[in-house]
């Protein structure tokens, strides 16, 4: 199926993709030195179904601790639901809901406490990483609202 998201780990060794199959494939990946230098991918392991059968639209992984781990994987899917995975393994940690439709979009903050997910709904989700709890939703008409008060419009 068609590739919906990508991500490519903060060491540059492995990159997670997931798309219109429903499935996530973690690609070990590296760059072989040459006259016409060229990368190498195989597929190091797949999380079949990893939203229910239904499309991933958005993944991302927190920076490795070093050795066998890997970070954690969150994925997005048209399911509703945003899950965490053992980046290492493709082992579920947990799944997360709080949208009312299909997750778009998820980011994780520097220091690696905050997720945040956006919504086709309409919607953010703030997650507390250490925990994976909602910390807080904001509607996109609040959030868009409180834009343009700040840009200086009068709304």
């Amino acid at each position: 199926g068609a590739v919906l998201a990508l991500a490519v780990a903060s060491d540059d060794s492995r990159v997670y993709s997931g798309g219109a199959d429903g499935d996530v494939r973690v690609w070990s990946v590296s760059f072989v030195e040459g006259a016409l230098g060229a990368f190498t991918a195989f597929c190091h392991f797949t999380v079949p179904a990893a939203h229910v059968g239904r499309s991933v639209r958005c993944v991302t992984v927190t920076r490795s601790a070093g050795g066998a781990d890997r970070g954690t994987m969150f994925t997005g899917g048209e399911d509703g639901t945003v899950r965490a995975w053992r980046a290492g393994d493709g082992s579920e940690l947990c799944a997360l809901r709080g949208h009312d439709d299909w997750v778009s979009s998820v980011v994780v903050d520097g220091d690696e406490r905050v997720a945040c997910t956006g919504s086709h709904d309409g919607s953010v989700v703030v997650w507390r990483v250490g925990k994976m709890i909602r910390k807080d939703r904001t509607v996109a008409r609040v959030a868009g609202a409180f834009a343009r008060a700040l840009a200086g419009d009068g709304t």
